[in-house]
């Protein structure tokens, strides 16, 4: 779209001519991986141009100044999804043994959070039985604030979270709010007894961004100068990240 920027005034040789300047603003939707987009998500870019425009160069009558047109779209700042991206780096339901996870919506607080809900994609990568393949993703229910959605891979769980039984592999889980945080735990069941044994137990990776901005950063021996980077992210999200 085109929106008007501000007047001003000039004088040439000839006389007084009004100049003015126009600018250009687009965005886009940002696309996930696996091809589909969010809407209201993206990035907005700007560019701007003086007037009058001309493609005439020697020194003829015609208005004063002039201006050639070439614009450059900039990136003005970018909208990115409110969303957690959860990593369980090892689950199993193999050899006797089966995992549980937990995904704890805790954007209800006492400290002024905004409550915020959404569903949960989970993704599976690895394989079902000795070379079976993954199964496809699935969406839970809506997880409300103050909300812990459970399953195992035997028997599934709760928000609609079905099983995935004889799987073994990582899940990532995308979910549509921020900070979830989630944890799992791998165990066997003594059959007959039905005598719990825990083989261990873990916080999922966060592998977003942190929204309070955390940076790493390097140091040139030689000259003593810093340099900053935002720390590693493949998600583009922004959540809330704690050491595990």
């Amino acid at each position: 779209m085109r929106g008007g920027a501000g007047r001003g005034s000039t004088t040439s040789g000839s006389g007084s001519e009004a100049g003015w300047g126009w600018a250009r603003r687009g965005g886009r939707k940002a696309g996930s991986a696996d091809g589909s987009t969010s809407s209201g998500t993206g990035t907005v870019t700007v560019a701007g141009s003086y007037a009058p425009l001309t493609s005439t160069f020697t020194a003829i009558t015609g208005p004063a100044p002039r201006f050639v047109s070439d614009p450059t779209d900039v990136v003005s700042f970018a909208i990115n999804p409110c969303r957690t991206n959860l990593l369980y780096p090892y689950v199993t339901n193999q050899g006797g043994f089966d995992t549980g996870i937990a995904i704890a919506n805790t954007s209800q607080d006492r400290f002024g959070t905004v409550p915020q809900s959404g569903t949960c994609t989970i993704e599976y990568y690895g394989k079902t039985g000795a070379s079976g393949a993954a199964p496809g993703p699935v969406t839970s229910e809506t997880i409300p604030a103050g909300a812990v959605a459970t399953a195992s891979l035997a028997n599934g769980g709760s928000y609609g979270i079905p099983a995935a039984k004889d799987f073994e592999g990582y899940i990532i889980a995308r979910c549509n709010f921020q900070y979830a945080h989630g944890y799992a735990a791998i165990y066997n069941v003594t059959p007959g007894t039905g005598t719990v044994q825990s083989l261990g137990n873990y916080i999922a990776l966060v592998l977003d961004a942190d929204k309070d901005g955390a940076w790493s950063g390097t140091v040139d021996l030689t000259t003593g100068a810093v340099t900053l980077s935002p720390g590693l992210t493949r998600t583009g999200s922004k959540s809330e990240v704690r050491g595990n």
